[in-house]
């Protein structure tokens, strides 16, 4: 048996619920959303500070260049080629720490929109909208339901009409269908 639990890493305010116990899932699809003022503003304001220093980087790396076809040359100071060199040197660390935490902060953002990691059926969803989640709390669980291996007890006056191969109806408690198959083994 396949299945993926989610558990949410920030936890947040239920926004929207979009499937319920039972019901088929595609990968993919988006089962609820959780909102989280917070880790919103995080990833606006990592955002930002990321593309701000970005360009930063872009420019000292030109002026950089420049300098540097100058020190070459012999038409600048190495003191001024070496201001260029430290500045382009602390934009570029400045730019990669700023990629890292913006990476983290759009991971948290991102992981706001729970969706199905694989195909199947989603169970153990018992949340409503507007519902507080702390983090690291238990969201939903998507089980694959194309191959189930259910393994039951049978009644002694049942086990006679039993062989490997025949048909089975199997109906499980919480969930809508009943699933169909075949005896794979008889212990």
């Amino acid at each position: 048996l396949n299945e993926v639990k989610v558990v949410t890493k920030t936890g947040g305010t239920v926004k929207q619920v979009n499937f319920k116990n039972g019901d088929k899932v595609k990968k993919n699809q988006v089962i609820l959303v959780l909102e989280d003022q917070e880790i919103q503003s995080s990833y606006l304001k990592a955002q930002a500070t990321y593309l701000s220093n970005k360009a930063d980087f872009e420019i000292k790396k030109k002026n950089y260049e420049k300098f540097k076809q100058l020190f070459e040359k012999q038409l600048i100071s190495e003191d001024e080629y070496l201001l260029k060199k430290t500045s382009f040197l602390q934009a570029e660390s400045a730019l990669k720490t700023s990629e890292a935490t913006y990476l983290t902060a759009k991971k948290d953002y991102d992981d706001l929109v729970v969706k199905a990691k694989l195909n199947g059926v989603v169970t153990d969803l018992e949340l409503k909208a507007h519902e507080k989640i702390a983090p690291n709390s238990h969201l939903v669980t998507v089980v694959d339901d194309s191959k189930i291996l259910v393994k039951t007890g049978v009644s002694v006056h049942e086990i006679s009409e039993l062989s490997v191969g025949n048909k089975a109806e199997i109906d499980l408690e919480g969930i809508e269908n009943n699933y169909f198959g075949n005896v794979y083994e008889i212990n």
